[in-house]
């Protein structure tokens, strides 16, 4: 199941997180012993593009027990960089982004096509029998 983890820092603690990085590396690190996988994570950071502001983390584990565990052994967790309660964990929907089901050799056929001014003979492989809304 995945889970994520989503913190926004207190105002003002930029020096204890400078402070507490490299253990907060280290405990990702170890993920594997706490039964988790880090899918995607990295800092949040503010509109300048460069000052953090908080996590976000998407763990892939069996139960949210398990991402509870990891997240409350964090360093950034324990010292209390998070607002309010810390951090927010919840289960993680992924939705497939639609996909151009165009092959290379499909590309590369209708390049030379246009370049020869002929028009191309393609059919869609992944759809042989397209529908109104497909790709191809």
């Amino acid at each position: 199941m995945l889970f994520s983890v989503f913190t926004l820092d207190n105002p003002d603690v930029t020096d204890k997180r400078k402070a507490v990085h490299g253990a907060h590396v280290a405990h990702l690190k170890n993920a594997k012993f706490f039964g988790v996988t880090i899918t995607v994570g990295g800092p949040l950071v503010s509109d300048d593009g460069a000052t953090s502001i908080g996590s976000l983390m998407v763990l892939e584990t069996s139960d949210r027990t398990a991402a509870e565990k990891f997240n409350r052994a964090d360093p950034f967790h324990q010292r209390r960089l998070g607002k309010g309660r810390g951090s927010a964990i919840r289960p993680q929907g992924i939705a497939k982004a639609r996909q151009n089901h165009r092959s290379r050799q499909e590309t590369v056929s209708a390049a030379r096509a246009a370049d020869s001014g002929r028009s191309p003979a393609i059919r869609c492989i992944a759809h042989p029998r397209p529908s109104p809304r497909s790709a191809c």
